[in-house]
């Protein structure tokens, strides 16, 4: 479970990276917050993998999935299966916030072909439909709402400023937020 946490981590880094390219965005106001805003955002997707996969251990090797009804087990499966959750949707929101509020500052100077960004939406379709898929096996709680907030925030950032071909990335989020 390293791998999958650092290299989500360090693809956002790349991809943020990738979007400021030493523009002048970098030295406004709002760019640190931004980037506050991102670290946060590591840290508690971090933290949350930690917490779940100990406890996750905890849970289905000595309580039994919540079949045995303990304080100790209780406590156990409160932080595998709800406490660590939340803790990685937060830091999973903020990780997108950063990279959306980026993105809608600094669009590319040169706009992507059509083609390029059908391949771009094609993708999102596909990550779109597997983290459905993935949620689908799962007891719905608050996935969706977390989910709901980064549609509606990408789709918002992205109809405001309707220049689609400079935005591939706010496109390959609201196009893969809007298929969960």
């Amino acid at each position: 479970m390293l791998q999958i946490p650092l290299f989500s981590v360090l693809l956002y880094y790349l991809l943020l990276k990738n979007v400021v390219g030493g523009s002048k965005f970098e030295l406004s106001r709002l760019y640190p917050y931004l980037f506050l805003i991102f670290i946060t955002g590591v840290y508690l997707f971090g933290a949350s993998s930690g917490t779940h996969e100990v406890t996750n251990y905890l849970n289905l090797r000595f309580c039994e999935a919540g079949k045995i009804d303990s304080k100790i087990c209780n406590i156990i499966s409160y932080n595998d299966d709800e406490f660590s959750h939340i803790v990685y949707y937060l830091g999973f929101i903020l990780l997108n916030v950063a990279l959306m509020i980026t993105s809608f500052n600094v669009p590319r100077e040169k706009a992507i072909n059509k083609k390029d960004l059908l391949l771009v939406s094609i993708n999102a379709v596909f990550i779109g439909l597997g983290i459905f898929a993935n949620l689908a096996f799962e007891e719905i709680g608050l996935d969706l709402y977390f989910f709901g907030s980064m549609m509606l925030l990408s789709l918002y950032l992205l109809l405001r400023k309707k220049i689609y071909l400079r935005l591939p990335v706010l496109v390959y989020l609201a196009t893969s937020y809007t298929f969960v």
